[in-house]
């Protein structure tokens, strides 16, 4: 064979293997071409990787029914939180402290006190049953209707809620003796003298001690661990609340009280972040053996799945 003959020989073939990759790039098998074992990748299709599973969609936060609360003036110096809570009130108001927190607790107070007027139906200053309409909380007058609470949570978002047809003084007596902390008997009884025929006072000192709460991590304060874990000795309370309106006033539509409580206790755990001195009355309120009816029924009443991840037990 001669030399132009071999040469001719090598450029079909180096052809044929170019048209095979070709081919094989193209996903195209050729019927007239013979299938050589040897070069069955060739043919072969590229196996399909598998593709990732979707993630799960995220749950809808359960949230309450929100009103749209405005601010009134604008406040920028004070962080973010506090300017937040101080642009929802006049200013020169009373409500204000030398301690950050305690004036957002306190002042949210106040712009509670400020939804209920505006939310309420009032007499002449007066409540539907002819009492004054006005009221102390740390001493200082607010505005009481005994129909319907209102609640500031921040970013202009209040609750409105109507009051259920029972006690402080029966959520207080479902409270487990292991879980009546250091702040019970202040607003739980002595407290309750004044408001018990209001029993959503619990959810307005409980919004209070979540916004303070919310301050003191928004400006970095170190002390004042105290709000945290009050903080969440309100969670129990407000879940005692809770019992006693299941149990005294099955008819009440709760469906705004218990949007507003899953969405609070979230809130409330989320604004924990592992606090050391909340973490005894964490455990007792997990581990209790007379907190167990409390534990039982809120994973009845809010659901056992979303009470294990949010609550933890």
């Amino acid at each position: 064979m001669s030399r132009k003959e071999q040469l001719f020989i090598i450029c079909i073939l180096l052809l044929v293997i170019n048209i095979l990759v070709y081919l094989k790039k193209t996903d195209k098998h050729p019927e007239h071409v013979q299938e050589d074992p040897g070069l069955e990748w060739l043919f072969k299709p590229e196996q399909e990787q598998p593709k990732p599973e979707p993630k799960p969609e995220p749950e809808p936060e359960i949230e309450p029914e929100w009103v749209n609360y405005p601010p009134l003036r604008e406040v920028t110096n004070l962080g973010k939180v506090l300017s937040d809570i101080e642009s929802h009130m006049p200013a020169g108001h009373i409500y204000r402290d030398s301690d950050k927190i305690t004036w957002a607790h306190e002042t949210t107070h106040g712009i509670n006190s400020n939804l209920r007027q505006k939310y309420s139906r009032s007499y002449g200053g007066r409540d539907v049953w002819g009492r004054s309409a006005w009221k102390e909380i740390d001493g200082k007058p607010v505005f009481h209707n005994g129909r319907i609470n209102g609640f500031y949570c921040l970013d202009n978002k209040a609750a409105i809620i109507e009051e259920p047809p029972t006690t402080m003084q029966a959520a207080a007596a479902l409270v487990p003796q292991s879980l009546r902390g250091p702040v019970y008997n202040l607003y739980m009884v002595q407290q309750a003298r004044s408001w018990g025929d209001t029993p959503l006072y619990i959810f307005d000192e409980w919004s209070a001690y979540q916004n303070g709460s919310a301050c003191r991590a928004d400006l970095e304060i170190q002390e004042r661990s105290e709000t945290v874990s009050q903080m969440l000795e309100f969670d129990v309370y407000a879940l005692a609340l809770a019992m006693a309106v299941k149990k005294q006033a099955p008819n009440y539509d709760d469906s705004q009280f218990k949007r507003f409580l899953m969405w609070s206790l979230d809130r409330s755990f989320k604004l924990y972040k592992g606090e050391s001195r909340a973490q005894s009355y964490l455990q007792a309120w997990k581990t209790s053996p007379d907190a167990e009816d409390l534990r039982q029924f809120t994973r009845e009443y809010c659901g056992q799945e979303w009470t294990k991840k949010v609550l933890g037990f």
